[in-house]
């Protein structure tokens, strides 16, 4: 089964040439990947959130008037 409609070239898509199909597709391909990666990033960002508990900072402060 072909599909004869002409291309944005005025050819139809099976007189394309093969390197330029597989560059459109890889094109398509990267433009994928990259939305995939952003993807996982988002999710692990919200997942990971950066959130961490309070911690009480515990130090000896030096008081004037109580030198030893």
């Amino acid at each position: 089964m072909t599909n004869n409609q002409p291309g944005p070239e005025g050819r139809s898509w099976s007189d394309q040439k093969p390197a330029e199909a597989g560059r459109k597709l890889s094109v398509k391909r990267i433009a994928l990947l990259v939305l995939l990666l952003l993807a996982v990033l988002v999710i692990y960002a919200w997942i990971d959130g950066g959130e961490q508990p309070l911690h009480p900072i515990a130090q000896p402060i030096p008081l004037p008037g109580q030198a030893e």
